[in-house]
C-alpha cells in the first residue's frame, strides 16, 4: 500500500470516530443545556460551570457511551 492509501484509510476510520463523538458530545451539551436552563437562577455559578464541563470531559476521554441494545422477546 502506497502513503495515499494507507493515510485514505485512516481518514476513514479518524471520520468516523469524529462523528460519534460529535453526536455523542451534542447530546450530552443538550441534556447539560436542559438541566442548567430551569435552575440557572437558583443554582451557583461554580457548580454551573463545572455541569458544562462534564462536556469537555467527555470529549477527552474516548470511551465510547454504550447504549442499550436490548430488545424484547418476541416469542413469548
Amino acid at each position: 500500500m502506497t502513503t495515499v492509501e494507507l493515510r485514505n484509510a485512516g481518514g476513514s476510520s479518524w471520520s468516523t470516530f469524529m462523528g460519534r463523538a460529535f453526536l455523542e458530545s451534542s447530546v450530552l451539551l443538550t441534556a447539560v443545556v436542559l438541566v442548567w436552563l430551569p435552575f440557572r437562577r437558583r443554582m451557583s455559578a461554580q457548580f454551573a460551570h463545572g455541569l458544562f464541563l462534564l462536556v469537555l470531559l467527555k470529549l477527552v476521554t474516548p470511551i465510547p457511551a454504550s447504549w442499550p441494545s436490548w430488545s424484547p422477546d418476541e416469542s413469548v
